[in-house]
């Protein structure tokens, strides 16, 4: 181990003997001697200095803000880079594994240009984006790139006044402050309900989020349910979570769910990191996939990739969003300047993977 080969008896100075090339993740041993984040004995992070080898990308966030502080006072200018660095250590790297890509879709736009992004996070809480929204408008950023299209009354006076470019993202069912790209959910809700009803189930439950402060999941909610009582179905049973997605909570919530109604031969979770939780469970159960009980979730995350089986999904076209906001933001922000309102609509991808029985038709 590094214990060893860190002291003066586990070293040779004419050779380094490679190290666990076979362990159990597949990587060699690997050591760090910096950390992006500092935890405090509450538990809260705090951004560690850099070093001579390593910038972290929470600091790296408050120099980018410092460079903005023209015109404001040393104190406005502190408060403003700590709370850069803050929204930094909230944002991940693995607090959420949906936001990664968009974001990697607007850089990807972003890195052509002088612009650079920023993130606040608001954990869908209205209070919370009233808040960021307000203190990221102080900073006066060219444009504003949001999740979602339900914002409380102030955060839409904020962003109608603001006078730059507001491009609304990850959904399209409903009426934009500005530009908005996304795909609909309430479509994406009726085509996973089709290919339930095409392949031959008929007692459906579902997991999800608690609503209403998930809007998304809501509108997909009512998607499938719609679409299910067009074809004479209806939803047999469901559960709710409130907080983040998780492993473990989609393992207790099917558990839960099953106990409930043990006729249910599908289950359509609001995500795919509940859905893969659910998955491990049925298999510890020994159930027989897709033939005995059939399952899917929703954004097609890579996390599905390292599953013992492929957990049947749609993608939710997230670096293509990112994408498609940026390159709003940056043509009117040029000579080549769009007109105010664009709207692009995405469609989402169907992966059957091995959860959900082919097609009977």
């Amino acid at each position: 181990s590094w214990d060893n080969r860190l002291n003066q008896e586990g070293h040779d100075p004419n050779k380094q003997i490679l190290l666990e090339v076979m362990s159990g993740h597949g990587n060699s041993e690997e050591f760090k001697s910096f950390f992006g984040a500092g935890i405090n004995d509450d538990g809260s992070m705090y951004c560690p200095e850099p070093t001579d080898n390593f910038l972290p990308c929470c600091w790296q966030a408050g120099e980018m803000m410092e460079a903005r502080c023209e015109g404001l006072s040393d104190a406005e200018c502190s408060a403003r880079v700590e709370l850069a660095k803050q929204y930094t250590l909230e944002a991940g790297p693995h607090s959420n594994m949906v936001f990664p890509e968009v974001m990697m879709g607007i850089n990807s736009v972003l890195e052509n240009t002088d612009l650079q992004p920023v993130v606040g996070i608001t954990d869908y809480i209205p209070e919370k984006e009233e808040t960021v929204l307000y203190q990221m408008l102080s900073w006066r950023p060219a444009g504003i790139i949001i999740a979602g299209l339900e914002h409380s009354e102030t955060s839409r006076l904020m962003l109608k006044n603001s006078g730059i470019p507001v491009v609304e993202i990850m959904d399209v069912d409903g009426d934009p402050i500005d530009g908005m790209v996304g795909i609909s959910h309430r479509r994406a809700g009726r085509l996973m309900a089709q290919e339930i009803i095409a392949s031959g189930y008929k007692k459906i439950g579902f997991l999800g989020t608690k609503m209403p402060l998930d809007h998304r999941a809501q509108k997909r909610f009512e998607g499938l349910s719609d679409a299910l009582k067009a074809n004479n179905m209806e939803i047999v049973g469901t559960e709710f979570y409130s907080g983040g997605s998780a492993l473990a909570k989609g393992r207790d919530l099917t558990g839960l769910i099953l106990n409930k109604h043990s006729d249910l031969d599908f289950i359509y979770y609001s995500n795919d990191m509940i859905g893969a939780g659910g998955l491990l469970h049925l298999l510890d159960c020994g159930k027989n996939i897709p033939e005995e009980i059939g399952l899917a979730g929703f954004n097609g995350v890579e996390l599905l990739d390292g599953l013992p089986m492929k957990l049947a999904t749609m993608d939710a076209c997230r670096y293509e969003i990112g994408q498609k906001a940026a390159e709003i933001i940056a043509a009117r922000l040029s000579e080549t300047a769009t007109a105010e309102g664009q709207i692009i609509e995405l469609e989402p991808n169907f992966n059957r993977g091995e959860t959900i029985r082919n097609n009977e038709n």
